[in-house]
Order: C-alpha cells, then sequence, then structure tokens
C-alpha cells in the first residue's frame, strides 16, 4: 500500500492542529484535501469521494457527529472510513460517533505514529472490504456468464429437437401420396414447407433466442398464410412474449387449425373468424371463433391428417383445449402453461 495512493480529507476548525497534520501527511506521501468545518466538508464530499475522512468532533457551523451523519445518507459513502479526532475522553461520546458510524477515534493529544497506525489500519479495512466486493461482482458476473452460456446451448438443443420433429412431420406427408399423380397434393405440401419455415423464422428472429412475441408471431400467420379476401381474419392479440418451445408448436397449431379451416367450404363461403390471445396468471390462451353455422370437430381424427397434426402441436404445448357451441358461432379455446 502506497501512501501516494490513498486521498485524505482533514476536517479540523483549529488551524494550527489542521496545517500540523496536513504538513505530517503530505511529507509520508498522501494526497491530503482539507476543511475548516462539517458544513464546508460536506460540501466537498458531494463532488469528491476520499478513501478516507478524519475529523474533529466539535466544530462550529456543522459538529463533527453531524457531518458524518450527513456524509452517511450520501451514495456510496458506506464503506469509507470515517476517523474522529476529539479531545472529548467521554464513552458516551465515543459510542455515540460509533453508532453513527464512526470507524475509529483518536484522542488529542496523539502521537504521529498513533495517526499513521491508524489510517493504514482502516485503510487496509476499507481496502479489504472493496476487494471484497469486487470479488463478489466479478464471481456474480461469471455466474451470470455461465447460466447464460447453459441457456443457450439449451435453446440451440430445442432448435435442433424442433426442426428434426418438423423435418419428421414433412417427410411423413411425402410418404402419404404418389406426388407425380398429384398435383394438389404436392401444393400442399410446398405450402407446408413455406409455413414451417416462416414460423421457424419467426420464432428465432429474436436477440436472445429464448423468448418470442406471440402477438407478433400470431399476427404474421394471419397476415402472410392467410391471405384470403373470402375469408375474414380479425384479430385481437395481447402482446406477451413465451419461450421458444411454446412459440413453434403454438405457431404451427395455429397454422395447421386454420388452414383445416380453409379447406372447408361450407366454411368458407360465410364464416369470418375472430382470433383472440392473452395471458393469464400462469397460462396462456389462444380463441378462435367461427361466426358462422359449421364447425370443425376436433375430436374426430379418424380420417384427418390435418387434425393429427393438430393434436400432435397441442401434446408438444402440453394444452387443453375445448370448443362451444353458441347461436352464431363456434368458440375454440386452446390453453397451454405460460412457461
Amino acid at each position: 500500500m502506497e501512501a501516494r495512493d490513498i486521498k485524505l480529507l482533514v476536517v479540523e476548525d483549529d488551524d494550527a492542529i489542521r496545517e500540523g497534520i496536513i504538513d505530517l501527511l503530505t511529507l509520508e506521501g498522501f494526497e491530503v484535501t482539507e476543511s475548516r468545518n462539517g458544513q464546508e466538508a460536506l460540501s466537498i464530499l458531494s463532488d469528491w469521494e476520499p478513501d478516507l475522512v478524519i475529523s474533529d468532533v466539535m466544530m462550529p457551523k456543522m459538529d463533527g457527529h453531524k457531518l458524518l451523519q450527513n456524509y452517511r445518507m450520501m451514495s456510496n459513502s458506506n464503506e469509507v472510513p470515517f476517523l474522529f479526532l476529539t479531545a472529548l475522553t467521554d464513552k458516551t461520546e465515543q459510542r455515540k460517533g460509533m453508532n453513527l458510524g464512526a470507524d475509529d477515534y483518536l484522542t488529542k493529544p496523539f502521537t504521529r505514529q498513533e495517526l499513521l497506525d491508524a489510517i493504514h489500519t482502516q485503510y487496509q479495512k476499507y481496502n479489504d472490504r472493496k476487494n471484497s466486493f469486487q470479488q463478489k461482482v466479478i464471481d456474480q458476473f461469471e455466474e451470470t456468464n455461465r447460466l447464460n452460456e447453459k441457456e443457450k446451448e439449451t435453446m440451440v438443443m430445442e432448435i435442433h429437437h424442433r426442426v428434426k420433429h418438423n423435418l419428421a412431420v414433412i417427410s411423413a406427408f411425402f410418404e402419404l401420396g404418389e406426388m407425380s399423380n398429384d398435383p394438389e397434393f404436392m401444393h400442399t405440401i410446398k405450402h407446408r414447407v413455406r409455413a414451417m419455415a416462416s414460423i421457424h423464422e419467426e420464432a428465432y428472429d429474436n436477440e436472445l433466442i429464448c423468448k418470442v412475441d406471440t402477438q407478433k408471431l400470431i399476427t404474421n400467420v394471419l397476415d402472410k398464410l392467410f391471405d384470403n379476401e373470402d375469408f375474414r381474419f380479425i384479430p385481437q392479440l395481447e402482446k406477451f412474449d413465451v419461450s421458444i418451445d411454446k412459440a413453434i408448436p403454438l405457431g404451427l397449431l395455429l397454422y395447421e387449425f386454420l388452414t383445416l379451416l380453409l379447406n372447408k367450404k361450407q366454411i368458407k363461403e360465410s364464416c369470418r373468424v375472430h382470433v383472440t390471445s392473452y395471458k393469464l396468471v400462469d397460462k396462456a390462451c389462444m380463441n378462435v371463433f367461427l361466426s358462422c353455422d359449421a364447425s370443425v370437430e376436433l375430436d374426430d381424427v379418424s380420417d384427418s391428417v390435418e387434425l393429427l397434426l393438430i393434436h400432435s402441436f397441442i401434446s408438444q404445448l402440453k394444452c387443453t383445449y375445448s370448443q362451444e357451441y353458441h347461436e352464431n358461432g363456434t368458440m375454440y379455446t386452446f390453453e397451454f402453461p405460460f412457461n
């Protein structure tokens, strides 16, 4: 520890004592700033941070106790050592200073060595506290980085899993028909590939690849994939984020369900579809309301590839679903855990 690296503030109203202390400390190599009373010192401390404050107790305008009390209310001042110089030997007065946050007392008259020992002892404690705090900050930063790396690894694994799963879905479609003899089937495959690619792109289009804006995701599904003049979609979407493992099957579930509706001629001719989404305390909800007499039975998966896919994505979401029949249409509700 070099004295030249230590900044001291000396607060003393007695000119002879103050100048004597400053001369002593300057000769030792300390960087010293002086003040004649507590009020003046407080003004200095508002713009400058010393490594240690040495202050008399009995002073005009503002005594040492009041100075310490006000100083401890400033930001970044709690750890700075405060050393009192006093002619008082009353234990009650010393206890008062300690209760206010003083670190040590020197009783006048004191020797050169006593002052230097007190300064070095308190500075060493102060420096140890700073180093301990800095190490805690470093440890916390490293732990945060470790967790972030772990989260990134998890997200990469999740991406790999989702891509692999959806490629398997596409492969399964190729096995279902003879493409060379069925142009419509080929068109359906191409449409699904584009839809899956779009939803994956939307899900990964964020800074940390871990949270996805559902409002943007659902809006893009509606805007990009279902531009149909005869089939009107009315979205009412609350803005909230979900994890990527929820976002991908959510987008694909909505895509497959709306595609199924588009393929129903009796629905297409007169139907309006209201899509709403919102967040509850521990789950998220997506509603699809068909304002027409026709409906789709979600449980009837006997001969419907689309419904089999819908149930696959429902399973990935760990989603519950229901449908309610109303006088002016049918409400489909999908609820899934928020996290």
